[in-house]
C-alpha cells in the first residue's frame, strides 16, 4: 500500500519568519521606490515593476531620479542580489506579496483617475496565484479595494480571504521614508493581519489613526 503525501505550500507568514518572502513592488516612483528599498533593507528578495522603461533603464544604472534617494543606496541593492527592476511583469507570479504604488491623480474635488489602479490589479490578476498578498498602497479611498480590485482580482476564480489575501495601506506623504507603516485595512481581519505582519518586517511604528485590521467590506 502506498500513501500519497501532500504538502501544502508555506505561508506568508512562514516566509517572513524565514526571511525567504519575495516581495514585488509595482510602480517604482516617490512612494514605491523607498518602499521597494524598505523591504530589501529589511532583507527580504524584492522586484520593482514600473511599465516606463527609462525608470528601469535608470534603475538598471544605478541612478536614481527621486530627490532625496541616493543613488548609492540603488547600487547597494543591485550588489546585494537581492533586488532588481524590471517591465516585465510576468515575472509577478514569482511573488508572495504586490504591493502597488501607482499614481491616483485628484482630477476633481471628490475624483480621482483611477485608471493605472484598474491596469495594474488588471495585470495582477493575471499571475494572481494562491496564498499571494495583494495591498493597494494609495492616499485614494479605501473603499478603492472593495469596489475597484476586489473584482478584478476575483475574475479568474480566486477568490479573497479563501485563496489570497487583499489590504489597503493608506498612503502617508513620508511612509516608506520615515520609518513609519501606513495604516493598513483588510479585506478582512485576517487580510489585514498579514498585510499588517509584512509590513513590520521593514518599519518600526505603526499609523493606528485608519482603523487597520478593520475589513473594509461590511
Amino acid at each position: 500500500m502506498y500513501a500519497l503525501a501532500v504538502f501544502a505550500p508555506p505561508s506568508l507568514e512562514r516566509k517572513l519568519e524565514a526571511s525567504s518572502a519575495r516581495v514585488a513592488v509595482v510602480g517604482l516612483g516617490h512612494v514605491g521606490l523607498p518602499l521597494a528599498h524598505a523591504f530589501w533593507r529589511a532583507g527580504l528578495q524584492t522586484i520593482g515593476f514600473d511599465s516606463d522603461p527609462e525608470k528601469i533603464a535608470q534603475l538598471a544604472c544605478s541612478e536614481s531620479y527621486i530627490a532625496g534617494f541616493a543613488s548609492t543606496d540603488i547600487e547597494e541593492m543591485h550588489k546585494s542580489g537581492r533586488f532588481c527592476a524590471t517591465g516585465n511583469f510576468t515575472r509577478l507570479g514569482d511573488a508572495d506579496a504586490i504591493l502597488v504604488c501607482v499614481p491616483t491623480p485628484v482630477t476633481a474635488p471628490g475624483e480621482r483617475d483611477l485608471r493605472h489602479v484598474i491596469a495594474a490589479a488588471g495585470t495582477i490578476a493575471t499571475h494572481l496565484k494562491p496564498q499571494m498578498l495583494v495591498v493597494l498602497q494609495s492616499t485614494a479611498d479605501p473603499r478603492t479595494v472593495a469596489d475597484i480590485v476586489l473584482p478584478i482580482l476575483e475574475n479568474r476564480g480566486l477568490k479573497a480571504g479563501r485563496d489570497f489575501t487583499l489590504a489597503f495601506a493608506q498612503q502617508n506623504p513620508a511612509s516608506g521614508m520615515d520609518g513609519s507603516i501606513p495604516g493598513i485595512v483588510g479585506i478582512d481581519k485576517h487580510s489585514g493581519a498579514i498585510a499588517e505582519t509584512l509590513y513590520a518586517r521593514a518599519f518600526d511604528t505603526a499609523d493606528h489613526g485608519t482603523g487597520r485590521k478593520e475589513p473594509v467590506m461590511a
